[in-house]
């Protein structure tokens, strides 16, 4: 909608021409920019894989940003709990989507970077060093994230996680762009 919700636009024609090989069974989340409504993305399920397509043009058009997977540790997404769009920064946005994946311990944080109408490879940034602080706990699952409304200058993300089925954590990163190197709570800029 583009009028407070009085009509709305179905997106579903232009998601679909995006691969019309595969059909979409669900979508699990919509997002758009906090400043440039043109600018969304929507996490949906195609083929039994989680995948993100974003808009640069109010959604007439989709652009794939792929399965949600980081090819060099082969863990992937397996819930959607959340997916967040940073403010843009030198032309470029970082996108996350937070959920379950398959790792050991089950928390599941996946960032690309958009530039233009291309994305980056998905990184699991649970990887990042400092990730879950080095306590005792593991978080199972990540619940909601945010972009600072300053991630033009200081590229820090919140994230609530649960640990141990009943454990509510608030955990910092920062994910600076290159060089720098991406880190959790003390590792962060923020430790």
């Amino acid at each position: 909608s583009i009028n407070g919700a009085a009509t709305w636009t179905d997106l579903n024609v232009a998601l679909d021409k995006v691969d019309d090989a595969n059909t979409i069974s669900e979508v699990y989340r919509a997002q758009t920019d906090e400043v440039d409504a043109d600018f969304l993305a929507v996490a949906l399920e195609e083929n039994k894989e989680i995948r993100v397509y974003f808009s640069t043009d109010g959604g007439t058009t989709f652009n794939d940003a792929g399965r949600v997977i980081d090819n060099s540790d082969g863990y992937y997404l397996t819930l959607v709990s959340d997916l967040e769009i940073s403010p843009e920064v030198a032309g470029k946005r970082d996108l996350a989507i937070f959920g379950e994946a398959d790792t050991s311990s089950g928390a599941g944080i996946f960032r690309c970077t958009v530039t233009g109408d291309v994305a980056s490879a998905w990184k699991d940034a649970t990887q990042f060093n400092g990730w879950d602080d080095g306590t005792d706990y593991s978080s199972w699952i990540v619940v909601e994230g945010k972009f600072s409304p300053n991630y033009a200058t200081d590229r820090t993300i919140l994230v609530v996680t649960i640990a141990d089925g009943y454990y509510v954590y608030l955990q910092s990163g920062s994910w600076p762009a290159t060089p720098g190197t991406p880190g959790w709570n003390d590792k962060s800029t923020l430790g």
